[in-house]
Formats: C-alpha cells, structure tokens, sequence
C-alpha cells in the first residue's frame, strides 16, 4: 500500500470499477447466491460497464480508491430516492478486493460518504445490506440498526436484506476518528 488515493470516479474508471463491484460480490456472496449468477458477472464484466459509466455520470459522489493507479475499491453515495426514508442519505456500495481487506481501507471509504451526506445536509442515512454480509457487524459497530428486511431483486431471482439506519453522521465521524482500542493478551 504504497500510494492510496481516494477521488472521483471518471467514465475511464468504469471497468476497474465494475471488477471491484463484480469481484467483491463473488468473494462475498458465493456461499448464498447463486454462483453461476456470480461467475458470469467476473466473466462478463465489459457488459456492465456502460451502466457503470452511466452511473458514474449521474452520481456526484462515486468515488474510486487506487494503490498506485489501480483501482482496488469504489464509492457510491447520493441524496436518497426511497420515499420512506426521504430524510436520510443514501449509501449505495462500498466495495474492497478481498486482498485489501483488514486493512482499514473499508473505514476510509466509509467516513468519506459520512463527510459527503452531511456535506449535502443529511444527518442520518441508509443502505441495504445482503443478508449473510459480514460487513453488517462493521455497521453495527458503528450504530447501523436494522429497520427492515427486503426483497432485493437481482436479474432473474432475488434475496434478502436488511435496510440499515444510522442517525446523528456527526456523532459516528466522532466515532470513527477515535483511536482503536488494542486488546493485549497476556501469557501466564
């Protein structure tokens, strides 16, 4: 992790941005969803990238997060279009290469759609989580409550997920510029 950049995404950045999106998905989700879906997305991933280009276009807050001009995560967060949670921001996605995970790279991308929402007048915001992520207990650390649970649609079938409220961003960016507590194990 020589040189880590984070900055907004230009169309030329739509396909690194779809291999991380259709990577993630595969590493994440191979356990419960269909893995032929999941293969063809890795395989296939030139026919996303206009809708990726698309999105890019129309969103002022993707983001893409490069090591040394390779593009190792992605962004997405925008004002909400969901009716019933009309007060709150959206986060869209947040994806990291598994190899880069662990490395606090999730928690960089995470405080910067914080920083966005409320640069945009949010306080509060939501997302959709897949059920079965393990990165839910990263949202739960940092007060995501399930409000519900929802049929996510995806090409031909569909799964579960949780929509996740944070309130009060301004207290959660307090919570994430706290230094880490380390646990020290001591040998007798």
């Amino acid at each position: 992790m020589e040189n880590i950049n984070l900055r907004r995404a230009t169309k030329e950045d739509a396909y690194g941005a779809e291999y991380v999106a259709a990577h993630s998905w595969y590493d994440t989700y191979k356990p419960f969803m269909p893995i032929e879906y999941l293969t063809y997305r890795v395989e296939h991933i030139e026919e996303r990238v206009p809708r990726v280009e698309q999105r890019i276009e129309e969103s002022p807050a993707y983001h893409v997060l490069t090591d040394n001009d390779k593009i190792i995560g992605i962004l997405n967060y925008k004002p909400n279009q969901n009716e019933k949670y009309k007060n709150y921001g959206y986060l869209e996605s947040i994806y990291i290469l598994t190899e880069h995970h662990g490395k606090g790279l999730g928690k960089v991308l995470f405080k910067k759609a914080i920083e966005g929402l409320i640069a945009m007048g949010y306080n509060d915001m939501y997302l959709e989580c897949i059920v079965g992520n393990p990165t839910m207990e990263f949202y739960k650390k940092y007060t995501g409550y399930v409000i519900d649970e929802i049929d996510f649609p995806i090409k031909d079938f569909s799964v579960k997920a949780y929509v996740v409220l944070f309130n009060d961003l301004k207290k959660i960016l307090t919570m994430l510029d706290e230094p880490q507590k380390e646990t020290t194990i001591i040998k007798k």
